[in-house]
């Protein structure tokens, strides 16, 4: 007999093993491409450790959805053992695995349901963990995806880096940017939705970090109320040392007076890091409602 519910996610996502085993779900990797070689590969088939080697030591990547055969067959088999699946893949606004999940969901019926997600890693975790608690109660699968988009209107993610050529070269950043950011070296903050838009600038993770707690609290709340207002918080890194990721925390902890113990520490996800390159950090934020 089939069981009811079934959540299917993509390789954006950010997840621990022990959630992913006890709730049965199931992964369907992105594809990354070595631009020297042009070998694609899916990007579980590469450790994380080892793409930051790789990004350090000069090759470069890019990454694209996930082969549409392969998400057609990971349909198709889920379906076999599930009444319904959702499907929460990354961001509309950095990738086309929302709109290929879109072509083939009509072969499927009223059966396969795709999340409009608007972020990705952490974010997109956040939407799992509501995603699965739904998914146990006793709810129409449209309810529980009109449940699950308005989440995002409560998750925000910000991003910055310390190196910004694949950013330039993927025509992310505009020319004037580019010549603020060039003269005063300075690195991009960028608010992540589905415009991923730069909303300022600094020197380094410390000030950057503040400028994005600032422009949030001015965005949601003022600081006073927003620190009372955080549900869970995500702390992204890529190739720090344990006493800049502890700095990191330390300040996200003092400013949204939140539980240092329980703020998560995920990977920035590989279709931010291939641009972005290694040392890119930022949260998310979501908040209580």
């Amino acid at each position: 007999m089939k069981q009811k519910y079934g959540i299917l996610i993509d390789s954006s996502c950010t997840y621990t093993n022990e959630l992913i085993k006890s709730n049965k779900i199931e992964i369907v990797p992105l594809i990354i491409t070595n631009k020297q070689t042009n070998e694609s590969v899916p990007d579980t088939s590469i450790a994380y450790e080892q793409l930051i080697k790789n990004l350090n030591a000069g090759q470069r990547y890019s990454t694209s959805c996930s082969v549409l055969g392969t998400l057609i067959e990971k349909a198709k088999e889920m379906l076999t053992k599930y009444e319904h699946v959702f499907f929460l893949p990354i961001s509309h606004g950095i990738s086309s695995q929302y709109a290929n999940a879109l072509m083939i969901k009509d072969d499927f019926g009223d059966s396969f349901h795709v999340i409009c997600s608007t972020t990705t890693g952490i974010g997109n975790e956040f939407l799992l963990n509501k995603l699965i608690t739904l998914t146990k109660k006793d709810l129409k699968p449209n309810e529980i995806v009109a449940i699950v988009t308005k989440e995002l209107d409560y998750i925000t993610t910000y991003f910055s880096c310390e190196q910004i050529a694949e950013m330039r070269s993927g025509g992310r950043l505009k020319q004037l940017m580019l010549k603020t950011i060039n003269f005063f070296h300075k690195k991009p903050i960028i608010c992540f939705n589905s415009t991923n838009h730069v909303v300022g600038f600094g020197a380094n993770f410390e000030i950057n970090l503040l400028k994005m707690i600032k422009h949030l609290s001015k965005k949601s709340f003022h600081l006073e109320t927003l620190t009372n207002s955080v549900a869970n918080i995500g702390l992204y890194v890529s190739g720090h040392n344990k006493l800049e990721i502890d700095v990191m925390l330390s300040l996200l902890s003092n400013k949204f007076q939140f539980d240092k113990k329980q703020i998560i520490v995920r990977n920035v996800p590989y279709a931010i890091l291939t641009h972005t390159l290694p040392k890119a950090y930022g949260f998310c934020v979501e908040l209580k409602h």
